[in-house]
Order: C-alpha cells, then structure tokens, then sequence
C-alpha cells in the first residue's frame, strides 16, 4: 500500500495521494478534452526490479482555436521483491504544440494546465471624459 510517485519538482507519498492524482488527472481531462488518449511507445526492463515505459498522452481541446496537445513522458516502476510497484517515478514530460517547443514540467504544473484560474481576474471598462453624455 506505500507507494510514492514523483516527478521532477514533486513527491506524493500514499495510495490514497497515488489514486487522487491520476483521479485528478482524467477528471480534468475529461472537462477540458473532448479526446482523450495514451499511446505507449515502448516499454522495457533496464534492471530486474525496474520497469520503464515511455508514453505519449494526446488530447483535443473542447474550444475551437486551440490545436490538439500532446505530452511526451516516461515512467519508470520501480518493483520490490514480490513484484509490486512501490515508486513510479514520472520524468521527461514535454508539452509539444506546433511548431514544436519542449519544457519539462510536473505532474503538478501538468493539472494547473488543464484547470482553470482560482481566481479570475476583474473586467472592468473606463470611459473617458470626452465620451460621457452631457
């Protein structure tokens, strides 16, 4: 039940914060993408206890002017001895949009993408003296 996620500015501890992140994940995923799929791009085993996979996440965003995002990554599974996985360490993550631009980011900075601000901010109009009605 102890596992730990990390990617490169974070660490989660638990499987209650394990599962609330990837809840987390589709959740806002299904509000902001109206596609939603991983592609697994190859997976191996560079060490007895390790498993690596390299994923690509794709998503097409429910407004009109936006062009569709894709998120590079990997994961690596790290196994104890009866085979259970106890870190999954989430690295590389790269947001590629045309023309394509790489910045790694967190799992965390990866959420804050697809929510929307806590607090919006005012709108408000000013008129100028010379517009007012006499």
């Amino acid at each position: 039940d102890d596992i730990v996620l990390k990617d490169p500015l974070n660490t989660f501890m638990g499987i209650e914060n394990y599962k609330s992140i990837f809840w987390n994940l589709r959740f806002h995923g299904k509000i902001f993408f109206k596609a939603l799929w991983i592609d697994i791009n190859s997976v191996w085993q560079p060490a007895e206890n390790v498993i690596m996979v390299r994923w690509t996440a794709h998503g097409i965003p429910r407004v009109p002017w936006e062009s569709r995002g894709r998120f590079d990554g990997t994961s690596e599974y790290k196994l104890d001895k009866q085979g259970k996985i106890y870190e999954h360490r989430v690295d590389n993550i790269a947001l590629n949009k045309p023309p394509p631009r790489f910045k790694v980011i967190s799992v965390q900075e990866l959420i804050q993408s697809l929510t929307c601000p806590s607090t919006p901010g005012p709108t408000y109009f000013e008129l100028s003296s010379s517009n007012k009605r006499k």
